[in-house]
């Protein structure tokens, strides 16, 4: 599920359609006809979503809310870009370092 932003352009992730052990945020999604880029993943996209094993996250993610992770426990992979981490350092090198914080905030 994605909510259009301000721009017109971009949107963000707000939660997973279902509850799966795998997911893929993309780079792109078209809504009505428009291409538009996926620069952010809301706040409690994921909390306590107990499936959840391995997250991709698309390049032009930018922005990551608070507590998007918060309650996976089987979480052990999140990859983007042409770097994955795998355990306890899921952040590391995987986004921007200004959204490497928050997506370890969001964590745990």
């Amino acid at each position: 599920v994605y909510k259009v932003l301000k721009d017109g352009m971009s949107v963000e992730f707000t939660k997973p359609f279902y509850k799966k052990a795998s997911v893929r945020i993309p780079d792109t999604v078209k809504i009505n006809g428009i291409t538009c880029k996926v620069t952010g993943i809301s706040a409690n996209a994921f909390k306590n979503n107990t499936v959840l094993k391995t997250v991709t996250i698309g390049k032009n993610v930018t922005v990551i809310g608070t507590d998007v992770f918060w309650g996976c426990r089987k979480l052990n992979k999140v990859s983007g870009g042409n770097d994955e981490k795998e355990g306890k350092n899921l952040a590391d090198g995987v986004i921007t370092p200004i959204a490497r914080f928050l997506l370890l905030e969001s964590m745990w």
